[in-house]
């Protein structure tokens, strides 16, 4: 089946350089239009034109041309040289954006196009009268012809130190462009200097929230923000006593200062426990409760994906913190920050959100786990190296491998993008990576992904981001086939409970499938990546032999496991309402 044209913007990281060539073409094009638009417009009448010039023989002489009124041609003329500067800008930060130009460089390129883009303009406004281009002008005199060499200088000099301003600013309001899709929003460096952040130096602890360790029945991982490089002291908290726990920090150099991240790895506690962490700097502090997850089921389990900072997605994750789930699970394509460096406001309104509603009925938060989704790292097959905020912000395994497998790394940003969780006994989640990294569905992931299936979990769910079997998007998408060639055979092989897949921004339930056929024992896929994403246009899902259920409905997926070992998965929507139900 062919792809489309959403599809092929997906599919790698040269496949995202091409369409950033062409963007820049796109954008240089437009540009160039605009440009020969402008200089069209500077045409003038002879009443016009005596208001500019000193030369009575070239008032008299001024040919008559057809021309908009001269208040609204230099209100035209401005608008559309502002467009022009603002297109070649966006042409430049595209090249930045895309690892293609150095930022200084980029920089340096935006400085020369302001000092050179009204020379044109400005040059074309200064000719008319010059008796050199112009031949209704030749059988003037030389006093004539030395007034028109005049003219032309003064129009040039004022044009140019008139337009100049316009260029400035139109940089200006454009530099350090995020912009944001789910909500739509952009946002430049001039825009977010007069809006707070969420993290100013004074805050103390900007974020503290809790991730998922390899085991959570006896770890936890905590994860704190702050703009400060003093050393945070943190203390744990249980019904035996307390102790003092020595952290890790990292900093990353934002736009409005340094972001000082801190991870600490709690080991060693108690299953079915609850406990508190309080966390202090500079005299301020901050207290987070939690609970470990059980030894033995019930549990229960939220997945979902693509998030955006909604307030769809804020109504659904207090829905599901409402049913005491001991942990949420989720697909991919978080905060819609692309992977851009000017978007890190974005991940912080993301991360208080999510602090916020992820609140159990008894106070203590709500651990996550998450897969990367394109969204996070700007594309498909991304080099990990290339991706900003999501290995940084979201510490997932308290063990972490280099990718030559050497020697253990405790920075985040060498934590692999696939893990596996043990949440109670016989029941775990694995976390896979759909290639939105360089790690492909084959290789060293599918050596680990067997490894893990050979324990023979009874209960084992999987998520991870792109489907294999989409609900929108096309079957024969490179993504959707490698993961039905290399992982499908071992999720039956395994019997794996359920497959939980995202990116389409639907909801779904597949029927059981298995060897790519509709058979009772077969896997049910459940999605499809709706956790409060909110798409302008509606989506339609063709009809695919696959599904069962299928529509547009905002929801989260909970699967619970019983005592003895039984398990369901329902979905629920923003108001609580469970519509679609299975056992598994």
């Amino acid at each position: 089946m062919a792809l489309t044209f959403f599809d092929m913007m997906e599919t790698s990281v040269a496949m995202k350089d091409l369409f950033m060539a062409g963007t820049v073409v796109a954008l240089l094009i437009l540009s160039i239009v605009l440009s020969c638009v402008l200089l069209t417009l500077f045409c003038f009448t002879r009443k016009s034109y005596r208001a500019v010039s000193t030369s009575t023989a070239l008032q008299a002489i001024a040919p008559r041309k057809p021309c908009f009124p001269i208040r609204r041609r230099i209100l035209i003329m401005t608008a559309l040289y502002f467009l022009v500067i603002v297109c070649v800008d966006l042409m430049i930060l595209m090249i930045v954006g895309f690892d293609r130009l150095h930022p200084a460089l980029g920089a340096v390129a935006m400085s020369l196009v302001l000092c050179l883009a009204a020379i044109p303009v400005s040059f074309r406004y200064s000719l008319w009268g010059h008796p050199s281009v112009n031949r209704w002008a030749g059988n003037l005199k030389e006093d004539e012809r030395e007034q028109g060499r005049k003219d032309s200088w003064r129009r040039f000099l004022v044009s140019f130190f008139f337009i100049l301003p316009f260029c400035f600013l139109a940089s200006y309001f454009i530099q350090g462009l995020c912009v944001q899709l789910h909500p739509f929003t952009v946002s430049s460096t001039i825009s977010r200097s007069v809006t707070k952040s969420l993290c100013p130096p004074d805050s103390g602890i900007c974020f503290m929230y809790l991730t998922l360790p390899e085991d959570c029945r006896t770890s936890i991982i905590l994860n704190l923000h702050t703009a400060l490089p003093n050393n945070v002291s943190i203390t744990l908290q249980h019904q035996s006593g307390s102790l003092a726990l020595p952290t890790n920090s990292s900093v990353l150099l934002l736009e409005e200062g340094p972001r000082y991240i801190h991870w600490v790895v709690v080991q060693s506690l108690q299953p079915s426990s609850a406990y508190i962490v309080i966390a202090s700097i500079n005299g301020l502090s901050r207290r987070i409760s939690f609970k470990t997850c059980p030894a033995i089921p019930p549990v229960t389990l939220a997945f979902g994906g693509d998030t955006g900072d909604h307030e769809s997605f804020d109504r659904l994750v207090r829905q599901a913190a409402s049913r005491d789930v001991n942990a949420i699970i989720l697909g991919g394509d978080i905060a819609y920050a692309n992977c851009m460096w000017t978007c890190h406001r974005v991940w912080d309104s993301w991360i208080a959100r999510y602090t916020q509603a992820a609140i159990a009925p008894d106070g203590r938060s709500i651990p996550m786990s998450l897969a990367i989704g394109n969204h996070e790292s700007g594309g498909f097959r991304v080099p990990k190296s290339r991706i900003l905020f999501f290995f940084d912000y979201f510490l997932q395994q308290s063990v972490a491998l280099t990718p030559s497998q050497e020697f253990v790394s405790p920075y985040p940003r060498y934590r692999g993008s696939f893990h596996a969780h043990v949440i109670s006994d016989n029941v775990s989640v694995i976390v896979l990576d759909s290639a939105v990294t360089e790690v492909t569905h084959d290789g060293v992931q599918l050596e680990w992904l067997k490894r893990n299936l050979q324990r023979n979990v009874t209960r084992t769910f999987i998520s991870y981001h792109h489907p294999i079997y989409p609900s929108a998007g096309s079957y024969g998408q490179w993504q959707s086939v490698e993961g039905r060639k290399h992982w499908a055979p071992l999720f039956e092989r395994h019997n794996v409970s359920a497959v939980f897949e995202n990116h389409d921004h639907m909801f779904k339930r597949t029927k059981r499938i298995r060897k790519e056929s509709v058979d009772p024992l077969g896997i049910v896929y459940l999605g499809d990546g709706r956790l409060g994403v909110d798409d302008l246009i509606a989506r339609s899902a063709p009809d695919k032999w696959y599904l069962e259920e299928v529509s547009d409905q905002s929801h989260i997926w909970l699967a619970r496991v019983g005592r003895r070992m039984e398990a369901e998965a329902f979905a629920i929507n923003e108001a609580g309402e469970t519509f679609d139900r299975i056992l598994l």
